[in-house]
């Protein structure tokens, strides 16, 4: 039996500009976006529309609309840019749950597309004059992890978008395509009054210079503070404490003690030859972290008792145990 055509979502028009199948028009010119073989839009009523290949071909489906979309977002944003045409966007803030607006432009002056399709590179990128980026966008295959480069964007103040391959524009307003769409990261006004540590090299500093203040040991619940989420007060300080940032600026290993009950452990050696113990503590709906600093030629004797059973125990208490003597 022969296999049925590879239905595609995207192609290049007479102007060599990507047009999703929602945008097609009937018996106008249409090319594939990566052999540039002629194309066909399929607008009829018994199945869904698509284009496809007018000879046999193999291109990849999804290959196709990766690179599309990446050309119709680049090409949308660079002529706004170009037009000094703002783009709104609003969005519900995970850091402090308020909604902000804001144009993704404000800042920008270039656009860059990555035709590289590097693995760790954003497919799109709006950069300031100085080169340093103010939005990524990722575009994503069915079943693609999340790049690393992405993960270090959370808290860092900038928009970062991770988009499905298998988005389609209902128009060409790049404004209203973006709107549905929720983000990745994205900066919190909120966090810039309060100047909330949340750049990697800085927590570690400050974490390092607690430990080596008396009493060498510090512990603190992860909480929200002044409406702003996944905070820990540190004296003057709040600094962003989620638990996939910690886990990029400290690390650690996960000791799971009961089904909501967890510990990362992480070590920290010194040049003077003492050691930084770190942790993180989750326990059902609380969570804390914890650090002591042990001299040379000592460690931490890590004892828990079953008391984290107990509903009124919290991650604050497991902490204070785990560095307190």
């Amino acid at each position: 039996m022969d296999k049925p055509p590879v239905e595609y979502r995207w192609a290049l028009d007479a102007n060599d500009r990507p047009v999703p199948i929602t945008l097609a028009q009937r018996s106008a010119p249409y090319t594939c976006p990566l052999c540039r073989d002629v194309m066909i839009a399929r607008l009829g009523t018994q199945v869904q529309h698509h284009f496809s290949h007018q000879a046999a071909n193999q291109c990849d489906s999804e290959a196709v609309s990766i690179a599309a979309l990446r050309r119709w977002l680049a090409l949308h944003l660079d002529e706004a840019v170009n037009r000094r045409q703002p783009v709104p966007y609003t969005w519900q803030c995970l850091h402090c749950g308020q909604t902000h607006t804001q144009d993704l432009l404000e800042n920008a002056t270039y656009v860059l597309e990555d035709l590289l399709n590097a693995a760790e590179s954003p497919d799109v990128r709006l950069t300031d004059a100085n080169g340093v980026a103010q939005a990524s966008f990722y575009i994503l295959g069915e079943g693609v992890p999340l790049p690393q480069s992405l993960q270090g964007s959370l808290g860092q103040g900038k928009f970062a978008f991770a988009l499905s391959a298998r988005l389609l524009p209902e128009s060409h307003d790049v404004a209203a395509f973006l709107s549905d769409v929720a983000p990745f990261a994205a900066p919190c006004p909120l966090w810039d009054q309060a100047d909330v540590v949340r750049q990697p090299e800085r927590m570690r500093r400050l974490l390092i210079n607690l430990a080596h203040r008396e009493p060498y040991y510090f512990f603190g619940a992860v909480e929200t503070v002044d409406g702003l989420a996944d905070v820990v007060q540190v004296g003057r300080y709040k600094v962003w404490a989620a638990l996939p940032f910690w886990q990029q600026v400290v690390g650690g290993t996960l000791n799971r003690l009961a089904p909501n009950v967890e510990i990362f452990i992480q070590n920290w050696e010194q040049t003077d030859g003492g050691i930084i113990y770190l942790y993180y503590v989750r326990i059902r709906e609380t969570s804390a972290i914890a650090l002591r600093r042990y001299p040379p030629h000592s460690a931490p004797n890590i004892r828990v008792d079953d008391r984290y059973r107990l509903q009124r125990f919290t991650a604050l208490d497991m902490a204070r145990e785990l560095v307190s003597d």
